[in-house]
């Protein structure tokens, strides 16, 4: 279709999902996510690899985005990342799960997209994220500097046999509720531990591509959920 029209450049929006953690900060020189077990990881790696065998099967100019946590305003719905900011001003995460998360600017994210158009080279993937990733506890601890007032409980390290327990249970449940389970087992296989580092060098380099701290991406999202989103939805 896209070449039916005359489309001459595309940019295509992976996820930071389809990058090799074997060895930090990942790079994408390093290849692809070799963890077969996740469906939507599985996918990111082969919708990279089709983007960039079509781009040159039909010789369009084809770069590649791999963003990590997104947050941030201007949300008309909450996404999977900006939920889980929602969540940590609710005091609604009562354990910690030892996942970390590299927030990042969705501005961020929508700037290096277009620097990408401009000056993104065929068929190379950038990374688009911080530098390093930001635990769960310290999540909340930004919060609670931010807003002491709503005396948020750091959540509790526990065991990760016990979280494994609780997910099976969690899958159990998702299969009579018809809910997709909060905590998965194989998600924890995956990422448990894991800090998710990245090298943006290139994406520097290369495009221009220069975010606002993780803190700041942080913060910045925690005010507009706490007064804007929750003005706009009437909460």
């Amino acid at each position: 279709m896209a070449k039916e029209c005359g489309v001459k450049n595309i940019v295509y929006v992976s996820s930071v999902a389809s990058l090799d953690f074997t060895k930090l900060p990942a790079n994408v020189d390093n290849g692809y996510n070799k963890d077969r077990r996740n469906w939507y990881y599985n996918s990111k790696n082969d919708s990279d690899k089709l983007a960039l065998e079509l781009g040159e099967e039909y010789d369009i100019r084809t770069v590649l985005v791999l963003p990590s946590a997104m947050i941030g305003d201007k949300a008309y719905k909450l996404s999977y990342s900006n939920n889980l900011v929602l969540q940590v001003l609710n005091g609604e995460i009562p354990v910690d799960t030892n996942v970390t998360l590299n927030w990042v600017d969705v501005k961020d994210v929508a700037s290096g997209l277009y620097s990408a158009m401009q000056k993104g080279r065929n068929r190379e993937r950038y990374i688009l994220s911080n530098e390093q990733h930001t635990t769960l506890q310290e999540t909340v601890k930004i919060a609670s500097e931010l807003y002491p007032e709503l005396k948020l409980k750091m959540p509790k390290k526990v065991p990760k046999c016990l979280l494994y327990s609780v997910a099976g249970l969690m899958e159990f449940s998702s299969k009579l509720s018809g809910k997709e389970p909060l905590l998965q087992r194989h998600y924890l296989d995956m990422f448990y531990g894991l800090n998710q580092d990245y090298d943006i060098s290139k994406s520097r380099k290369e495009l221009g591509y220069n975010p606002k701290s993780s803190r700041k991406a942080l913060e910045d999202a925690l005010k507009y959920l706490k007064t804007d989103w929750k003005k706009e939805n009437g909460l």
